[in-house]
């Protein structure tokens, strides 16, 4: 049986692949010139255990010594970012602020249409030293307006992150106590903030930012299924919200035809013709908005899915 005595001192070693011992034969001129023709001999010769051995032995060390370089790599980077926190600090709170976001923040998060330069950063963040100390707050829209950063959505993620909710202004501040404590109930139906602006008269922008606030004090997106979108080969996609809902079965029970409807609410034909088909059985329409209206107001004995002014608020 031929041997190659190349290619055992190389099985011996196992710090090539079948294909990389081919490749160095071939190089060579002696010996099996493919992966498969390696193979082959490896078998021949009886010679697979002690490849097995070495090659895995020979991966094992190189990955610790893979290992044993990246924390060196990180020990050293470690080093270095400490330093330039250090140089950052001295020239102000908001250099190393946005130095410690930049260097923390995964592979160059960006402000949608692009990567945050550091300058935008140590912009917000200065904005945010010269609010705190004044005693002050400000918006998300003078923070974006002064920072650069043209993305409210943006700062908001940033300054929420780094803790500097405290200076912020929200839009649902003004709420009543007794208006925030219907939106805590509203906010376990399923209705969007427009539905549930319709039927308690709160501005719709503001009870969008309580249930953001909600969202972040329970740690996940609320669940909602605020619409139904219908089909029809006529007119393409037709949105059917639950207020679109309650506005039609309040106009059925006061003896209009399902065109009168239509009409008065600019909605079409097919929409009108889904939520009376659904109201009672189905989807069931009707039952999700009496026990929804139940719910936000705190009223068991609510029959009818449409608002008869259960209460009034003010909101500044």
């Amino acid at each position: 049986m031929e041997h190659y005595r190349h290619v055992d001192s190389l099985l011996r070693q196992g710090s090539l692949s079948p294909l990389g011992i081919a490749r160095e034969c071939e190089r060579i001129g002696e010996g099996p010139k493919t992966r498969q023709g390696v193979w082959k001999y490896i078998r021949r010769t009886g010679q697979q255990e002690r490849y097995s051995k070495a090659r895995n032995a020979y991966l094992s060390n190189r990955r610790k010594a893979g290992e044993e370089l990246q924390e060196e790599q990180r020990c050293i980077l470690n080093l270095l970012r400490n330093r330039l926190y250090e140089l950052a600090e001295r020239e102000g709170w908001e250099y190393g602020k946005a130095i410690e976001y930049d260097q923390g923040r995964p592979e160059k998060a960006s402000d949608h249409n692009g990567y945050i330069p550091v300058e935008n950063l140590i912009k917000l963040f200065r904005e945010v030293r010269i609010t705190r100390e004044r005693g002050a707050k400000t918006t998300l829209r003078d923070l974006s307006r002064k920072s650069g950063i043209g993305y409210h959505a943006t700062v908001r993620d940033i300054i929420l992150k780094e803790g500097g909710e405290d200076i912020l202004s929200w839009r649902w501040e003004s709420l009543p106590d007794d208006a925030r404590r219907m939106l805590r109930r509203a906010y376990q139906t399923d209705l969007s903030p427009a539905d549930v602006s319709h039927f308690t008269g709160l501005p719709e922008k503001k009870i969008g930012y309580f249930f953001a606030k909600l969202n972040r004090e329970t740690g996940r997106a609320r669940k909602r299924k605020p619409v139904v979108q219908l089909r029809p080969q006529s007119s393409g996609i037709i949105i059917l919200t639950r207020r679109d809902a309650s506005q039609i079965y309040d106009g059925m029970d006061m003896g209009l035809s399902e065109e009168e409807v239509s009409g008065l609410l600019a909605k079409d034909l097919e929409a009108v013709h889904f939520a009376v088909e659904n109201r009672k059985s189905g989807m069931k329409l009707e039952k999700t908005l009496v026990d929804s209206l139940k719910a936000i107001f705190d009223d068991p004995g609510i029959s009818k899915p449409y608002m008869e002014i259960y209460r009034e608020l003010s909101v500044a």
